[in-house]
């Protein structure tokens, strides 16, 4: 079953067809492009929801995806008032699906570059340093950020990030899955704390105490081939080797004077993204994980919009 539109309220989308990827990409592209106006384009991150610091289209369509699924899974049967989005890098996919939900946006980064460029593209958004002094949301996301935390401490952001839920709300978050690589590992040194579909979901459910719902990405910019994986891993290990000091941040200086942004691409340019259940996917399956943790109401309350 493919999701065609953003108002369709499915709480289990099975795929993400061209003609949805390709009008997804489109319409953050405008997002995207105002906050590289807020730095001159000169924008650098390294975490989060930021899919500007690469040239690569296939990174923001990965990125995108990830906010779209998100999105989807907010607009279930209580709708979306306040959304809040951890790791938000320059903001621009959390303002996108901030208006796409008509939604009051919340964002939280640790990096107070990124802090200032979010509060330029997203305006009317609350930007803050701290989970815990966010305000709760019906949906709250970390999308390709618990990767970057040791796993001695994510235990503590999931909790952290589920105690902002509001009832009856979801929490989403989305991590590569690093299982198809050689030695399990794609050897990107920003990501401290990989995890597969089953450390995934003990880590969430240990840290919420809730049932977990988990989906393999494959497809499009999530498709294993062997020999890009192979590729990645080799490059990562090589960088990793002579990357250091002086090197790194000429090489960092280069790409932010050098980069820039992804076209557009058209529906046919583009493949389909499958979402398997990991409860039925029977091996790893594409290169991207997503889960869903929904906060129950107290007994006897039903959900509603304030």
């Amino acid at each position: 079953m493919a999701v065609q539109t953003a108002s369709a309220r499915l709480h289990d989308p099975r795929s993400i067809t061209p003609v949805d990827l390709a009008a997804a990409v489109g319409q953050s592209l405008g997002y995207v492009e105002r906050a590289a106006r807020a730095r001159a384009r000169r924008v650098a991150a390294t975490h989060g929801g930021d899919p500007v610091p690469w040239r690569s289209r296939r990174n923001l369509e990965r990125h995108v995806a990830n906010y779209l699924v998100a999105a989807w899974f907010g607009a279930g049967a209580t709708g979306v008032h306040r959304y809040l989005d951890v790791g938000c890098g320059i903001g621009a996919l959390a303002a996108w699906i901030a208006d796409r939900l008509d939604a009051s946006l919340a964002a939280v980064d640790t990096d107070p570059l990124m802090r200032t460029i979010a509060a330029r593209t997203a305006p009317d958004a609350q930007v803050l340093e701290r989970i815990d002094r966010a305000p709760t949301a019906d949906l709250v996301t970390a999308l390709e950020v618990v990767e970057h935390l040791a796993r001695g401490d994510q235990h503590r952001f999931v909790a952290t990030l589920f105690a902002r839920v509001r009832p009856g709300g979801q929490l989403v978050i989305s991590t590569p899955d690093e299982s198809a690589y050689p030695f399990g590992d794609s050897g990107y040194r920003p990501h401290v704390g990989c995890l597969d579909a089953a450390s995934l979901h003990q880590l969430l459910r240990r840290a919420t105490g809730q049932h977990v719902e988990i989906w393999h990405l494959d497809g499009g910019p999530f498709t294993a081939r062997r020999g890009r994986l192979l590729a990645e891993w080799v490059a990562n290990h090589l960088w990793a080797t002579i990357a250091a000091g002086p090197v790194e941040a000429l090489v960092r200086r280069l790409v932010r004077r050098t980069r820039t942004i992804p076209s557009a691409p058209t529906a046919d340019q583009l493949g389909t993204i499958v979402l398997r259940p990991h409860s039925v996917a029977s091996e790893p399956a594409g290169t991207g994980l997503i889960a869903r943790v929904t906060k129950p109401l107290p007994d006897g309350h039903e959900a509603t919009l304030t």
